[in-house]
């Protein structure tokens, strides 16, 4: 009989890996979720649901963005006001490109998170790592899974 390496990769190694792959990815999960990148695993509003939320952020982004250049256009006649709002012109115009970099990237960003949560299935927790975060946890005074 043969040892079939698919079985070693699929087993856990890390018997708290569940709880540890929610400490790791609890603050990125809260902002990835909140303008919608987050992977979702429900079937028929959870498909729909990010692509609202994008929708939205876009529409937030956008109307700030056109708000502030109609009236640069049409309101302000102040050089020096029309300067202060070139600046949030500009800072809207930057976060919109990056919010779209970042859904252009959604697909990439769905397969790292899945490949950090595999990598925390696989570690190995050893008695001399749990004595070194025991010990950096004690002097940080971070407290892990709480």
């Amino acid at each position: 009989m043969h040892f079939s390496v698919r079985n070693l990769i699929n087993k856990p190694r890390n018997p708290n890996y569940e709880k540890d792959i929610t400490y790791v990815t609890k603050h990125n999960k809260w902002v990835l979720i909140s303008i919608g990148i987050w992977p979702t695993v429900l079937k028929n509003i959870g498909k729909v649901l990010p692509k609202i939320v994008i929708g939205i952020n876009n529409l937030l982004c956008s109307f700030i963005l056109i708000q502030s250049t109609l009236h640069i256009i049409l309101e302000q006649k102040d050089t020096l006001l029309r300067l202060k709002f070139f600046g949030l012109i500009f800072f809207s115009f930057m976060s919109l490109m990056k919010y779209w970099a970042l859904t252009i990237r959604k697909p990439e960003i769905e397969h790292c998170i899945e490949q950090v949560q595999s990598d925390w299935k696989q570690i190995f927790i050893s008695p001399v790592f749990k004595y070194i975060n025991t010990r950096i946890v004690n002097k940080i005074g971070l407290h892990p899974h709480n």
